[in-house]
């Protein structure tokens, strides 16, 4: 697993380059999502593109997309990411997504330098 600090610098890298150029690196995404414990599947055919999925079979897809190109599956995961699974790590960051859970598990808020 990433130290905090450097998936803070690979989402602020992968949220620039969706930003600015509309594409993303699939293996980046893949791996933020298995960070965050976010299951997806794709599968490719050489002349069909891939098949992108968001989910599981065991609890189930929650977002499905035909894409033709790499960068396109690494948006569309991204982008449905952020729709069903707003408060995971991968959406929030790594220290935002901690902070939530220990004031949801004890009652603590934890305030960051940030918001002092």
């Amino acid at each position: 697993m990433a130290a905090p600090a450097q998936l803070r610098c690979r989402v602020a890298l992968r949220d620039q380059t969706v930003q600015h150029n509309r594409t993303m690196e699939l293996g980046t995404v893949i791996a933020a999502l298995y960070e965050s414990e976010i299951n997806c599947s794709i599968t490719s055919l050489w002349d069909n593109g891939f098949t992108v999925k968001l989910g599981d079979e065991m609890n189930g897809f929650v977002a499905e997309k035909d894409c033709r190109t790499s960068s396109e599956a690494a948006i569309f995961l991204h982008n449905a990411e952020h729709q069903h699974y707003p408060d995971a790590a991968y959406a929030l960051g790594r220290d935002e997504c901690e902070r939530r859970h220990v004031t949801r598990n004890t009652g603590i808020r934890i305030v960051s330098r940030n918001e002092k």
